[in-house]
């Protein structure tokens, strides 16, 4: 159950963000960064779940950043570098 939920929560922030970034000039692809944390298998999801998303999106590329320690003091650094990714992965404890 909880896999079904991660992946459609996942989904929906994909969609959400692509649906933002989307230009008018279909031949341009976007691309997004991605970031998450999680074990092996978390992060095997994850990537399943972003080449499903990349295979209905042919215009939308995204890269997956996994951050396996200290997440939020890394994201910390990549937003104070001007290198922050366009989709992050927050539980609702950190939002």
């Amino acid at each position: 159950m909880k896999r079904k939920v991660f992946i459609f929560v996942i989904s929906i922030l994909l969609l959400f963000v692509s649906c933002f970034f989307i230009k008018s000039n279909k031949s341009d692809k976007i691309i997004l960064q991605f970031s998450s944390w999680g074990s092996q298998s978390e992060t095997e999801i994850i990537k399943s779940v972003i080449a499903d998303y990349e295979k209905e999106n042919p215009n939308v590329k995204i890269d997956f950043l996994h951050i396996p320690q200290n997440y939020y003091q890394k994201l910390h650094l990549l937003f104070a570098s001007g290198l922050e990714p366009d989709v992050l992965f927050i539980n609702n404890q950190n939002i």
